[in-house]
C-alpha cells in the first residue's frame, strides 16, 4: 500500500487570511484522526503503525484537543445564536 491511501486523512484547508483561521476545524480534524488510530491497534496493522509514527507528538496533545473542542464548540454555538438573533 502506498501513502496515497492515507491522503484522505490530510488536514482541512484553512484560509491564513481569515481573522481566526477557523482553528477549530484543524482541532476537530486532529480529534477525528486520533479516534481512527487507536494506540493498541497500531502493532497489528502496519499501515496504522506507519500513520501513528507520522503523527509525531499529536497523541500527547489529546487532552488539550479535548479541552479546546469543548470550549470552542460552546463559543461557536454562542456565535451562531448571536448571528441569527442579532446582539
Amino acid at each position: 500500500m502506498s501513502a496515497k491511501v492515507l491522503a484522505c486523512l490530510a488536514p482541512p484547508k484553512v484560509s491564513t487570511k481569515a481573522r481566526f483561521m477557523n482553528l477549530h476545524r484543524l482541532v476537530e480534524w486532529a480529534d477525528k484522526l486520533l479516534k481512527h488510530v487507536p494506540q493498541n491497534q497500531a502493532e497489528d496493522a502496519p499501515m496504522l503503525a506507519k500513520l501513528r509514527a507520522s503523527l509525531d507528538q499529536l497523541p500527547e496533545c489529546e487532552p488539550f484537543i479535548k479541552r479546546f473542542l469543548r470550549d470552542a464548540k460552546s463559543m461557536l454555538a454562542c456565535q451562531k445564536i448571536l448571528k441569527q438573533e442579532g446582539g
